[in-house]
């Protein structure tokens, strides 16, 4: 019982950060049409990022509000995309929202 619980936990947590890396992908293509700079937390970021994170931001709301919790801020997803640098971005960028959209930001 309790393996079966945890198996399912995982199913739904693998889900969730397949979610977030299809958000990533469909908004991939649009990064060529959005790099003027725009204000980021630490400094001028291209426009897309926060574009990205806006529809991020989107997710862990809807995923939030499915169990009850408050709504997470665009701070807390850009901080959490500024922290996912490196060849696994995406991957850092989808599970890391996924903790947030659980209430485990690690940002803070």
């Amino acid at each position: 019982m309790v393996i079966s619980r945890r198996k399912a936990a995982l199913r739904q947590s693998a889900d969730a950060r397949d979610a977030f890396l299809a958000v990533l992908e469909a908004a991939a293509p649009q990064r060529a049409h959005r790099e003027e700079r725009t204000a980021g937390l630490y400094g001028t970021v291209p426009g897309w990022v926060i574009d990205e994170a806006g529809q991020m931001l989107a997710l862990v709301n809807r995923l939030r509000a499915a169990s009850g919790q408050q709504p997470a801020t665009l701070e807390q997803v850009l901080r959490i995309e500024e922290s996912a640098h490196g060849s696994d971005y995406a991957a850092k960028y989808a599970l890391r929202c996924v903790f947030l959209a659980r209430g485990e930001d690690q940002t803070s």
